[in-house]
């Protein structure tokens, strides 16, 4: 079975449009699926700007992973096959079957063991892929995922050129490559001219943080990390060890981009190769597709509500020429232009 994540950038950027593209090409191809979400997905409407979203639909025979209280929140009619260990807020997650095609609400598994067991509970259904939905501020669990979609657009920011700076930031750090650790540990480490330390830490998450766990350290030929580490504390950590002969090792690319500011971490990185250092990650993710939304909502002063505007499609894509990932805008060029490209389909 093929775990296929998708991730959106921000609200409104066709992160459900694309999972819908998937399930409906699916469904044409007589593909059988299961589809699960990072979190709560499948609202009628933006919880922020008012504005109708686009609702998760499912085939009969599908499956899906929810929470419980989550199971009768759309018009599917769903058959509860296995109740798994994973708990939610809104209840313990359960694998269910659709019994009668329709709309769903989906609140999955949020980290990256309950996703594996929800990877497992499928092994017996049939289910050729899994579609897990998630987004940037949440796409820890998608670390595990064989192939992986990107959605942005202009709700992300309308500013085509801040947008092309941060999309190319992060095929940068998702196509980083793969790197065997100098030891097998599942601890963060350093190693150095005088020998293995173990980190007091698996994340950085501070430049403070940084200076307490390497001042005085010199001739460092390897750091790795096991957690996070913020453009912040990367920035900080090329002023304190020389990146010439030193390499840096993440787990995989995910966890460089759960901080906040991308602009913050592009130089960091930029910095650190330009300096001699290498960088890349023990588990690759494989990015097949950028998809586009040139929709974004736009906030009304005068009356105090979203309006719905949109920023020319052709500028958006030409933002990201040149990127070496195909980029789709799924609402013209289809479902079909996506599967392909996301198996690599001639």
């Amino acid at each position: 079975m093929k775990v296929i994540g998708v991730a959106g950038t921000a609200k409104n950027t066709g992160k459900t449009t694309t999972t819908m593209a998937l399930i409906e090409t699916a469904g044409e191809k007589s593909i059988p699926l299961a589809v699960t979400s990072i979190g709560l997905d499948g609202e009628e409407f933006d919880q922020v700007t008012g504005l109708p979203k686009p609702r998760l639909k499912l085939p009969e025979g599908a499956y899906i992973i929810t929470a419980e209280r989550c199971i009768s929140g759309g018009t599917a009619r769903l058959e509860t096959v296995k109740e798994l260990k994973a708990q939610t807020p809104l209840g313990k997650l359960h694998l269910a079957r659709v019994k009668k095609e329709g709309r769903v609400l989906m609140a999955g598994p949020n980290n990256r063991r309950d996703l594996d067991e929800v990877t497992q509970s499928l092994e017996d259904s049939g289910a050729e892929i899994l579609i897990v939905d998630g987004a940037l501020n949440r796409m820890a669990p998608l670390a595990g995922t064989d192939l992986f979609i990107l959605a942005t657009g202009a709700a992300r920011t309308s500013n085509l050129a801040t947008l092309r700076r941060e999309t190319r930031t992060l095929v940068k750090v998702l196509n980083l490559p793969q790197m065997v650790p100098g030891e097998k540990t599942n601890r963060s480490y350093m190693i150095s001219e005088t020998g293995t330390v173990f980190l007091e830490t698996d994340s950085l998450l501070s430049g403070e943080k940084v200076k307490k766990v390497f001042n005085g350290k010199s001739g460092v030929k390897e750091i790795n990390i096991k957690g996070v580490l913020t453009g912040e504390a990367f920035a900080e950590l090329g002023k304190i060890v020389s990146p010439e002969g030193c390499r840096i090792v993440l787990s995989n690319p995910i966890n460089l981009l759960l901080g906040e500011n991308l602009q913050e971490l592009n130089k960091a990185v930029d910095n650190w190769l330009k300096s001699g250092g290498k960088l890349g990650v023990e588990f690759g993710l494989s990015l097949q597709a950028i998809t586009i939304n040139p929709f974004f909502p736009d906030w009304q002063e005068r009356g105090r509500f979203y309006q719905p505007r949109f920023v020319e499609e052709k500028d958006l894509k030409n933002s990201f020429r040149s990127l070496g990932v195909p980029v789709i805008n799924v609402v013209r060029e289809g479902g079909n232009r996506l599967w392909g490209a996301v198996f690599s389909e001639k």
